[in-house]
């Protein structure tokens, strides 16, 4: 470990900055480019809910599956609980995807019902929404140890009903703000030891002075959001290590990782992972027996890829791609159903800073995938008139 952190947190520092100067300079070029776009989607039919009635259905069949073979809610937390031991949710993947999209259908219903009657925007309708909201998120999946599970699906709805069906007042969005740092500092215990270190936090019995416990806040904002422990370090690393640069391998591995094992050798991709184990440790994963489960964000995992004296160039396909996404959503119209969707957009632009590209498709793939086939099976599409294309410029 470095004597003196700040010289890797002040490059890591300059690079974001140079990074963000470059965004700024090439988001307008590119946003004045785009062309913007002249389709609408409309849910004309009430009847083609039922589509989401289903999904919702199979959705929660899935949930009762799970946890029928699992043994219960309580087999299901025993089962996280055991994951040290080589157990765990192995092989669930896929059946997670579906199970735990039974709270994004709920929230489209009540979308739907607040933007065509006024009652449903009434404060009572909505915070019971989000109460039950809480509570169906923990019911499918939150117990698995994810956060995000939870915290995403909460955010994606505040920030629908913010945008589309009623402004929250300042001091709504505090409490809301601090129910979630507060669940999230909570929800760390049950991460780290399961229910039986929630049920010690809560009775007041639990020994905080153990390293896996000991955390606060604001080192939890630093390293889960801002990467700000792993990235400093492996600019430390670098001039510590004979580390050959991946030009790019980690991208295309995380792409072809989830391509199925029958058509690809997984062990022979060159994948984040590989490239992060032999950079911190100075060893290959596989001659060690063990490779790094660390996330380390957009600007470390090019770092992995080309270094660190030009990570500031991927502010450049950030910014080309966020302007294009504006220029789309500058174009919906207030009745298109695709709105639901842009709250997910905004997310997904957030993810990017802390995640890797693998975990970022995974998110695409589980909370993006099943919403624009759910969105594309209950609307009908429209071409509009130039002249009717809203601009956000």
């Amino acid at each position: 470990m470095p004597e003196n952190w700040e010289p890797y947190v002040l490059i890591i520092g300059v690079l974001n900055a140079l990074g963000l100067g470059l965004f700024t300079l090439c988001y307008q070029l590119f946003y004045q480019t785009s062309k913007p776009y002249n389709r609408v989607y409309l849910l004309l039919q009430s009847i083609k809910l039922n589509y989401v009635y289903v999904i919702a259905g199979i959705s929660f069949i899935f949930q009762l599956f799970i946890y029928s073979r699992l043994g219960g809610i309580t087999g299901f937390i025993e089962t996280y609980e055991s994951r040290g031991d080589g157990e765990g949710f192995a092989g669930f993947g896929l059946l997670f995807i579906i199970s735990e999209f039974f709270p994004i259908a709920l929230m489209f219903l009540f979308y739907i019902k607040a933007v065509r009657n006024e009652v449903w925007r009434r404060p009572v309708i909505i915070f019971s929404f989000l109460l039950i909201l809480f509570i169906t998120c923990m019911f499918f999946g939150g117990l698995r140890g994810s956060r995000s599970n939870t915290i995403l699906t909460l955010l994606h709805a505040g920030m629908l009903i913010h945008f589309f069906i009623r402004r929250f007042q300042v001091k709504e969005m505090v409490v809301g703000l601090l129910f979630l740092g507060c669940f999230m500092y909570v929800y760390k215990f049950y991460k780290q030891g399961g229910a039986e270190a929630v049920t010690q936090y809560s009775a007041g019995t639990l020994d905080a002075s153990e390293d896996k416990y000991n955390f606060n806040m604001m080192e939890m904002l630093l390293t889960d959001f801002a990467r700000g422990d792993i990235q400093p370090y492996l600019i430390y690393k670098y001039q510590d290590n004979k580390y050959e640069p991946k030009m790019g391998e980690t991208y295309l591995g995380g792409l072809m990782h989830f391509l199925p094992g029958a058509i690809i050798d997984k062990d022979q991709l060159t994948t984040k992972k590989t490239a992060a184990t032999e950079l911190l440790y100075g060893h290959n994963g596989q001659a060690m027996g063990f490779y790094t489960t660390r996330i380390f964000g957009l600007l470390g995992e090019y770092i992995l890829n080309f270094g660190y004296y030009t990570a500031f160039l991927i502010y450049l396909p950030l910014a080309f791609f966020i302007a294009k996404l504006d220029k789309w959503v500058y174009s919906l119209s207030p009745a298109d159903v695709r709105n639901f969707i842009v709250p997910l957009w905004i997310l997904f632009v957030i993810f990017l800073f802390s995640a890797d590209l693998d975990n970022t498709i995974f998110f695409f793939m589980k909370r993006m995938l099943l919403v624009i086939v759910m969105l594309s099976l209950v609307s009908s599409k429209y071409i509009i008139k130039p002249t009717a294309v809203r601009d956000g410029q």
